[in-house]
């Protein structure tokens, strides 16, 4: 027997991509979702809903809620959008009421199941391509595999439309709003034919944004998408549909044929059906397809098409140069993003090399966008074997022909210079560990800016000058790190970091990067009890500082490791972890005393796909607590998942020599090997020449057998934030 199913979905966030304005938790919180009934009675939602709303007014009559188009899940708990009304309800009591909504639609026979998407797209135009991207592969993995969907069924899908999206970038609101929706449900619909004539079913989608947002579905999806975030009604489950699993099966059986198919229909701009393309493209080169090299003519014909037009090419380059930026940002999440970007540039470059005399300054801020990213690729290597300094020069040349078309103005001009210097001085100096040589080039930089630049901005956010304190600061952490007796770094280093945290906003990327700089800096401090006052200790500023990093001031030591396994990303974790583990050494040797947490740690981590670094970082910290601890299955599970370094990986080569002593302490080995890998590294990387000379640990290493080792100097080797 056939059956008809109705899916509410209802949106949250602002679809925003992660980038240095825009935070990782942001992007994570943009979604669609909500709930699916089966057969449902003639307004049985509505009706439910209406009797739970009456009920509350005869036991609430100083918080009548007259209508159930009243109902919107935050607001109701006391978050107010701009627009929404002053309710008669506290936020205490906006809890209760949208809790016991969920319950009473949670116990409907007609209920089927509740829903959310996960992930976002891997290229960004704006906020509201990423809507219509997360909305149609979510609407795909219901009708291709979640709903259980057989011959002769009917779905109707009710879908509450964004009224506007505020971000980073300004608000987004089309000019005519009903038409707006009609097309894209016109456009889904046809999409999805191809699908519904293969299952013989019948799909049909509304988006009247004159009715759909005050039915009592939309406000019922409003309700568990609300649900999904808080989570106070354990009970109910949520089918999690990825974006990564449905979006190319959605675009069907030979995406590439369809993508061209769709752009020449006009159903798909230029851009989308680019970039689709060239992420495809992408993916098979990684997957190293042998027809991979055929996406190219039809990407490349698509390419030429937007250079002809100025404002789809100026709309391509901002797209290109955010997409680059945000792959770049997300490396510690997927070992692929860093390749992706890198395939990214170079077949871009090879598509549109730049002809000689070109002065089409969309065409050159192209190529701009191109090469400056492909030195950040290159310096994120994390090695000095890279091609990083090569493309400087090229850049350079680059700049040097075309900068009075590029940067009109020699204001624009000198900030660009400035920015320049700081890529060569983190390409030349940064990689190679030369730090002292750092503040010679940037000193003067910095003290021109700020006698200049500065004077004219009084307290307004800089980002030019707080990457220019950021990198010096950097550096003196660094030279703290490694010559731990000479205090005039640390000041040096506190002053230039809150500097640099200063002008950025809160909880995006450079403010993070500047943040997790301040703790390290005081972990290492804590190491010189004669640099610190003992009612004050440096701990106690690095967790001060955690709680504002994480937004949560609730966070001790106790509770930090159960929180970060549960929310923090690589680089996040493995900061805690050191936290803890500097907590463990120097305050409170009792402090990890459930094997529990340890335990789920090792799970947690083996869970995921984190690449090689910065997760070793994480291996190493949770090495040293568990040998501190003699936890012996948390020591072996780690040694067991711990990968070897390959070539090719974004890592510096230092950085495993921990877990190698580790791993020679574990199994009792014969250091011999490790050791002369760490003499061969001193002789040819002047960081561990200079290093080694002010470290005491050779003196505990030396010897032939491990038994001797102090654990503590081992995971302390390396200085600073490659610690």
């Amino acid at each position: 027997m056939p059956y008809c199913y109705l899916v509410a979905i209802d949106e949250t966030g602002s679809f925003e991509k992660q980038s240095k304005k825009v935070s990782r938790e942001k992007e994570k919180a943009s979604k669609v979702g909500g709930v699916v009934f089966k057969d449902p009675r003639n307004q049985i939602v509505h009706n439910r809903m209406d009797h739970v709303l009456n009920q509350w007014n005869i036991s609430h009559p100083r918080s009548i809620v007259e209508r159930i188009e009243e109902i919107h899940y935050f607001p109701m708990r006391g978050v107010r959008w701009d627009d929404s009304e002053n309710l008669s309800v506290t936020p205490e009591e906006g809890v209760e009421l949208t809790n016991e909504l969920v319950r009473e639609l949670l116990s409907l026979e007609e209920f089927s199941m509740a829903f959310v998407s996960s992930g976002f797209p891997p290229f960004f135009v704006n906020e509201q391509q990423a809507y219509g991207e997360i909305l149609r592969t979510t609407l795909w993995g219901l009708f291709s595999e979640k709903l259980p969907l057989k011959e002769g069924d009917i779905v109707n899908v009710m879908i509450g439309p964004r009224s506007q999206a505020k971000g980073a970038f300004g608000v987004w609101k089309p000019a005519d709003y009903d038409f707006y929706y009609e097309f894209l449900m016109k456009q889904l619909e046809k999409e999805f034919q191809p699908l519904a004539q293969q299952k013989k079913i019948e799909i049909k989608l509304e988006c009247d944004t004159r009715k759909v947002v005050k039915k009592a579905e939309v406000l019922a999806a409003d309700l568990f998408l609300g649900n999904e975030k808080t989570r106070d009604i354990k009970d109910v489950k949520y089918c999690k549909i990825s974006f990564q699993d449905y979006y190319w099966p959605a675009l069907g059986m030979n995406p590439v044929e369809e993508i061209v198919k769709s752009y020449e229909n006009g159903n798909c701009r230029p851009i989308m059906a680019f970039s689709r393309l060239l992420h495809l493209y992408a993916l098979q080169c990684l997957k190293e397809e042998k027809n991979a090299i055929s996406v190219l003519p039809k990407a490349k014909r698509i390419l030429k098409a937007i250079a002809q037009e100025e404002m789809e090419m100026e709309e391509f380059v901002s797209f290109l140069d955010k997409t680059l930026e945000n792959l770049i940002v997300s490396r510690a999440e997927a070992s692929e993003n860093m390749k992706m970007a890198e395939i990214y540039c170079q077949t871009l470059l090879n598509l549109y090399p730049l002809e000689s005399g070109q002065e089409n300054p969309l065409i050159l801020r192209m190529q701009e966008v191109l090469m400056r990213q492909q030195i950040a690729i290159e310096s994120h290597k994390g090695s000095i074997e890279n091609n990083a300094g090569k493309y400087l020069e090229e850049y350079r040349g680059f700049f040097a022909t075309h900068k009075e078309i590029l940067y009109p103005t020699i204001g624009e001009r000198l900030l660009h210079h400035l920015d320049m210097e700081l890529k060569a001085v983190q390409v030349s100096h940064f990689n190679n560990y030369n730090f002292a040589e750092v503040e010679k080039i940037l000193e003067p930089h910095y003290k021109r800016y700020k006698e200049t630049y500065r004077k004219f901005l009084g307290k307004e956010k800089d980002s030019t000058f707080g990457k220019l304190s950021g990198t010096l600061g950097q550096a003196n952490a660094f030279l703290y790190g490694m010559n731990r007796e000479e205090y005039a770094y640390y000041e040096l280093a506190a002053e230039q970091l809150q500097e640099d945290t200063e002008n950025f906003v809160p909880h995006t990327e450079m403010w993070n990067i500047g943040m997790h700089y301040r703790i390290h800096l005081e972990l290492s401090r804590q190491e010189n009890p004669r640099h610190y006052p003992q009612d004050k200790m440096p701990w106690q500023n690095a967790l001060e500082l955690m709680k504002s990093l994480f937004d949560h001031q609730r966070l001790t030591p106790n509770n930090l490791l159960g929180w970060g396994i549960k929310n923090a990303s690589t680089f996040d974790l493995a900061l805690i972890l050191k936290f803890l583990s500097y907590y463990h050494h120097y305050v409170s040797p009792s402090l990890i005393e459930s094997t529990e947490s340890l335990d789920a740690l090792c799970q947690h981590i083996s869970n995921k796909n984190w690449p090689w670094y910065p997760s070793c970082h994480i291996w190493k910290w949770a090495l040293y607590l568990a040998y501190s601890t003699g936890n012996q299955d948390c020591i072996e599970k780690a040694l067991s998942l711990i990968q070897p370094y390959t070539e090719g990986h974004f890592t510096l080569k230092t950085i495993e020599i921990p877990l190698l002593l580790l791993q020679c302490l574990a199994k009792s080995q014969n250091p011999k090997p490790v050791l002369q890998t760490l003499n061969d590294l001193s002789q040819t990387q002047p960081f561990f020449r200079d290093f080694l000379a002010h470290t005491p640990w050779q003196t505990t290493l030396s010897s032939e057998s491990c038994k001797g080792w102090d654990i503590w100097n081992i995971v302390t080797m390396l200085p600073f934030y490659y610690g």
